[in-house]
């Protein structure tokens, strides 16, 4: 082992300084730092914020349970706090280090997260990177709970004039305890690539930032730290490999008290690096059949082990997950169709993400290519082959169907035009319930392809927290420009040749260039660009979010000239930044911006990116613009820009409005929001004159909400019709004739499907009679029973609606021996009722009653007598093809075994109740309520044989079967 660091509150000089600023304050606090087996002087543990008016913190050393411990305060609404590590060495070969800190946030703190990672300052240029190995991803930690956050890293030779450390950023308006901040550094054997590799990256991460939470910190402080550990138990022995300075690892078996120290049969190989004396690797070869448990420890009298495992498993915490089966319904949580990468679209990810878990909505994420890169989201993501049924789905650009349960999903497509593909978009505009765009351009045409949605101009919102900046006043400071590139290709949109000839050819003195691209730059080009005199900065590898942030605030113009644009993103950051955007002179990048608040730089058309412009700028174009800039023109476009704060807050509201909206109206269920209905509302027995329902105000509130219905659904226009018949002639005459006269007289299209089952030559004629006014018609031979037969018109239905590419907002069912009372208004108040409810929460509307299924509440609507219910008779019945999906195909057999259907041995398809607790995918399972208007149907069968189900409707049979107690009472 080379040297330690251990810093305690009770041993230490705390030093502030930021290197941004070049500026040092000393803490109210002054503490002599011991450092054994010093590295060099420089090594040291401080503290730094943001300076000005945005974040601010003070120290004090307190003590807690005999501990002496580091009190952090920290404020402020924007900005960060962080604790520092600093790394710079002599030391002329790779080296290991292993990094610890022990720290609690107080209670009190709201959702607060930690954020570790590694950063490198060059000194001279006050530039700081974020090494892309060790990238800042937040970790939300519990309050009043105490974490150990540990990692070990390869370190390379220190550069001139740099200074790497490690970095952990606190939350803001909190209380920090931190207890234990450690450094180990260990010698290294590397072979020479592996060597060369680290030193060009400074760091490798041989294990990266870990959080563990612990209960015993005084355990843990008198603890050796483990830096990374990784061990495997099966029956024929305990193998394995850890990083920490301890000499000897104990085991215990069980719960014994005995421990005995592991051997270590040779130094720890940790991905082409051997550390001696520090990276353990062993193997213990013996049987484990008797044991139920193994832990380890870093000192015999350890108060806690550091890893505990299992026969069969690597430990128990860290278990592998049972992945979902087709059979784990998912049907209270949403999906989000999007990439984990580095992608701009894993950015707008992330901001729904944040949105969805503050109104708190379950998620899960999925895509077609697997996560490039490590990030917090990851733990959100689901295998494709294991999605079942989600309640609702955000497609962000690429827009797919699912055989799982997908027909049933509230489905939201986030379209960019430039992502827009036929196959994308041949399945949105038949499945999408609503579109969102976030650009105005081209919306009269998306409504017109969208026919089956409602489409939503929705401005997104910024990445970064819109902020009033500084606006410049001295003409003599040179205008800043930033440029933020992909790629140096000719692939990228962003013409980055383009660029860099504009600037190697421009011969004004008064603008100087951030350069930032996303990977390394040919060494001549870099080397060019860093020997121009109005270059100031070029970084050419992956930084972090707070270091982009510095980047655009320190900007007066955004250099974007992409030659497409879906969202405008760049734009939207430059104008949180208070910078004013240059953009090509096309769509739809004019068309989300303004002369007043952005520059506009001559371009032509060169073709399309899928369904967007594509443009071309030459080194000319790029040229001209800065030629003409003037101080008095940037001064006032930055002022138009500042006053666009309240603008862009306003669209993260929009936003979150929308999300939350869609949710709602798909029937997520969240705490607090779960739809809550009395129970127990009918009493049983012979008491008639009170097992009528109550009044139902409750309901009404609850299904009659408008959240959302005029702007985020489209008003209905196309309602599918479909009848059943068997043998029944007599009856279908009259039922057939009012439904084609309640289709004429409707406010809305309609298509008619007819399935026959065993067709008759009576029935033949009706169906001829009408020919004219049927758009499809199936029959079969053999009598099937009404399950067969619906089941096959749903299918009928379907391929329809994928043929026309047209999808009905409602599908309506009736049978042949229900008829229409009133055709004039029936569809009016059918849809009427359904449009207005909440879809997530609403089954069914039928307009068919009968006191057998009495129902639990009743309300008025529109002069309209309401009941609410969770069964129904299935001689009408109108939903949404979302909720016809959900509900799924009719069931043939329940669990005794009997055929269900008609003709089957025991009468009870879930056909005409579909609530039954053995229904598959019953609305009560999904918390839906299903709604009666009782006046517009009645039944024309004249007797018990004549009905589907031989059911003698008179009103003398249905008072005896209440007398007699034989109702569908659903909620006693």
């Amino acid at each position: 082992m080379i040297g330690s660091i251990r810093w305690l509150a009770n041993n230490m000089k705390l030093e502030v300084w930021n290197v941004m600023m070049k500026k040092s304050n000393q803490m109210p606090v002054d503490f002599p730092i011991n450092v054994s087996n010093s590295i060099d002087d420089n090594s040291n543990v401080s503290l730094e914020w943001k300076h000005g008016t945005i974040a601010s913190t003070s120290a004090k050393k307190i003590e807690l349970n005999g501990q002496s411990i580091l009190h952090v305060s920290t404020e402020g609404q924007e900005g960060w706090v962080r604790l520092h590590l600093a790394l710079s060495k002599n030391f002329d070969q790779v080296s290991v280090l292993g990094s610890r800190i022990v720290l609690m946030v107080e209670p009190g703190a709201v959702n607060p997260s930690i954020k570790p990672h590694i950063v490198e300052s060059n000194l001279s240029s006050d530039s700081r990177n974020t090494y892309p190995k060790a990238p800042a991803h937040s970790r939300k930690i519990k309050p009043g709970q105490w974490y150990e956050v540990y990692g070990a890293f390869a370190v390379g030779k220190a550069r001139t004039n740099r200074r790497t450390d490690i970095v952990l950023d606190l939350p803001l308006n909190a209380q920090i305890l931190i207890a234990d901040v450690t450094c180990d550094w260990f010698d290294a054997k590397v072979a020479v690539d592996k060597e060369e590799s680290i030193n060009e990256q400074v760091v490798d991460p041989i294990a990266n930032f870990e959080t563990k939470s612990t209960s015993d910190l005084v355990g843990t402080l008198e603890e050796c730290p483990i830096y990374y550990h990784n061990f495997k138990l099966e029956d024929g022995g305990l193998s394995g490999r850890a990083i920490t300075r301890s000499k000897t690892i104990y085991l215990s078996r069980d719960a014994s008290k005995d421990v005995s120290p592991i051997s270590i049969s040779k130094p720890g190989q940790f991905n082409g690096i051997e550390i001696e004396g520090a990276g353990i690797e062993f193997k213990i070869a013996e049987s484990f059949s008797k044991v139920t448990s193994v832990s380890l420890r870093s000192s015999p009298e350890g108060r806690q082990p550091f890893w505990t495992g299992s026969i069969g498993s690597r430990t128990i915490s860290e278990a592998p997950k049972k992945s979902l089966s087709p059979r784990d319904r998912q049907d209270q949580m949403i999906l989000l169709w999007a990439p984990i990468s580095t992608a701009g679209l894993t950015v707008q990810l992330e901001q729904v993400t944040e949105l969805l878990e503050k109104n708190k909505f379950p998620y899960k994420i999925s895509y077609h290519m697997q996560p490039r890169v490590d990030h917090p989201l990851r733990k959100h993501w689901i295998e494709p082959r294991d999605i079942d049924s989600p309640k609702m789905v955000i497609y962000f650009e690429r827009f797919v169907q699912f055989d799982r349960g997908f027909e049933g999903a509230f489905k939201v497509f986030y379209m960019n035009l430039d992502w827009l593909s036929d196959k994308t978009l041949s399945l949105a505009k038949v499945h999408a319930k609503a579109v969102l765009c976030p650009t105005p351009y081209r919306m009269e045409e998306l409504s017109e392809t969208f026919q089956n949605s409602q489409v939503l101009h929705l401005p997104w919102p910024a990445n970064f927290e819109p902020r009033d900046s500084e606006i410049k006043t001295d003409p003599k400071e040179p205008i800043r420009v930033l440029y933020v590139g992909n790629d140096y290709d000719d692939h990228s949109r962003k013409h980055p040749y383009e660029v860099v000839e504009a600037i190697q050819r421009l011969t004004r003195t008064d603008i100087v260039f951030d350069l930032k691209f996303r990977s390394a730059l040919p060494q001549d080009v870099k080397d060019s660009l860093n020997q121009h005199s109005q270059v100031n900065t070029v970084i050419d590898w992956s930084t972090d979010y707070d270091a982009m942030k510095e980047l655009y605030a320190t900007a007066d113009i955004n250099l974007i000239p992409n030659a497409c644009e879906g969202n405008g993103l760049s734009i939207l950051e430059a104008w949180a930044s208070g910078t004013v955007p240059a953009v090509l002179d096309g769509h739809p990048m004019k068309d989300v911006t303004s002369a007043e608040n952005s520059f506009r730089i001559s371009c032509e058309e060169t073709g399309k990116q899928e369904y967007a412009p594509y443009y071309k700028a030459t080194a000319d174009d790029i040229l001209a613009f800065l030629d003409r800039l003037t101080w008095d023109e940037v001064r006032e476009k930055k002022e138009v820009v500042h006053g666009m704060v309240p603008e862009l807050v306003d669209r993260k509201k929009r936003l979150e409005e929308a999300l939350c909206s869609y949710a709602l109206l798909s029937g997520i269920r969240t705490k607090g929001l779960r739809m809550r209905v009395a129970q127990a509302h009918l009493p049983r027995g012979h008491e008639k004159d009170k097992w009528k329902p109550r009044f139902g105000k409750r309901v009404s509130d609850l299904m009659l909400s408008e959240e959302g219905q005029t702007t985020l659904l489209r008003k209905p226009k196309l309602i599918d019709v479909m009848m059943t018949t068997s043998q029944r002639p007599w009856c279908l005459r009259d039922s057939l004739a009012q439904l084609i006269q309640a289709m004429r007289m409707s406010p809305y299209d309609h298509r008619l499907f007819v399935a026959i089952d065993t067709l008759d030559p009576g029935t033949l004629s009706i169906i001829n009679q009408y020919s004219a006014e049927i758009d499809q018609v199936l029959w079969t031979k053999e009598r099937h029973g009404l399950p067969y037969t619906w089941n096959s018109l749903n299918d009928l239905q379907r391929n329809t609606v994928n043929r026309s590419e047209l999808k009905p907002d409602y599908i309506c069912y009736i049978q042949d021996d229900c008829f229409i009372k009133e055709p004039s208004s029936y569809f009016a108040r059918m849809v009427g009722l359904a449009s207005e409810c909440m879809p997530g929460y609403l089954g069914f509307v039928s307009g068919y009653y009968t006191e057998v299924h009495p129902g639990f509440a009743d309300f008025e609507w529109k002069g309209n007598r309401v009941i609410a219910s969770d069964s129904i008779d299935g001689k009408n019945f109108m939903g949404t093809p979302e909720v016809m999906a959900s509900v799924g195909p009719l069931s043939w057999w329940f669990s005794d075994g009997l055929r269900r259907g008609n003709p089957g041995p025991v009468r009870g398809s879930h056909f005409d109740l579909w609530q039954w607790k053995e229904s598959p995918n019953s609305l009560t399972e999904q918390y839906r309520i299903s709604l009666v208007l009782p006046d517009l149907c009645s039944h024309t069968a004249e007797k018990a044989s004549d009905s589907t189900w031989n059911n003698d409707t008179s009103e003398e049979a249905v008072k005896k079967r209440i007398e007699l107690d034989k109702i569908y009472n659903t909620r006693d």
